[in-house]
């Protein structure tokens, strides 16, 4: 067999081909590179806003929390001081329904017997009023009057002085 050499300009294009082939991919690597270093500065800044956006906020709610636990123990002292209340307003409806029971029967008496007793009130001031009447017109004897019995006015004139 007979040996077919090929010329020594055969093959020059090839190495052209690889060069370029390499070079492109130095190009994209290059561009990739640039690309990502936009990407991680861009995230790096939206990071840096979202860790500030959360210390903000966990400030926010510590300072929440410290208010809520300020409120909690004032409405625990206010409920304390709310059962204390309680506890003496319950004492005291206590002592008043004990009273109450205590003074029921007088006043169920004098609610009953109003009627009755006022009825004899006014009996009483008729039959006083006339006896005032009565004795007005009473002029009593001179000589009853000046009566003394050892040195005293008798049972008799001290009423009629009295009530002259």
């Amino acid at each position: 067999p007979d040996a077919d050499f090929s010329d020594k300009a055969h093959r020059k294009g090839e190495s052209k081909g690889v060069l370029s082939i390499l070079s492109m991919l130095a190009e994209d690597l290059a561009n990739e590179i640039k690309v990502a270093q936009k990407a991680e500065e861009a995230a790096q800044l939206d990071f840096e806003s979202a860790l500030a956006a959360a210390a903000t906020l966990q400030e926010k709610l510590e300072e929440k929390r410290t208010n809520l636990k300020v409120a909690i123990t004032n409405r625990k002292a206010d409920k304390g001081e709310e059962e204390s209340k309680l506890e003496t307003n319950e004492g005291d409806l206590s002592d008043e329904e004990k009273y109450e029971q205590e003074i029921k029967p007088d006043c169920d008496f004098m609610i009953n017997n109003f009627d009755s007793r006022a009825e004899k009130r006014t009996a009483e001031l008729n039959g006083l009023r006339e006896a005032k009447e009565f004795l007005a017109g009473y002029e009593p004897d001179s000589d009853l009057a000046l009566q003394q019995s050892a040195g005293k006015l008798s049972k008799v004139t001290l009423r009629t002085v009295a009530r002259a």
